[in-house]
């Protein structure tokens, strides 16, 4: 860790947290390495499809199946 890392609590509800940790499941999967979520984000965030999954369609494709 770094000297500038910072610590959050975050409140989410249990969708959020099973999305969340079975995000984390399938990339520590897929890589062979024990997934963080700071990790997680990182990749996502250098990904080039990165900006398609930004899209309204996109997007509402993602909160028809999630619960919100």
């Amino acid at each position: 860790m770094s000297a500038d890392t910072r610590n959050y609590v975050l409140d989410i509800s249990t969708d959020l947290f099973r999305l969340s940790t079975e995000s984390l499941r399938l990339r520590s999967n897929e890589t062979l390495v024990y997934a963080t979520l700071e990790s997680l984000i990182d990749s996502r965030a250098a990904s080039s499809t990165y900006s398609d999954e930004l899209k309204p369609e996109t997007l509402r494709k993602h909160l028809r199946v999630v619960p919100t």
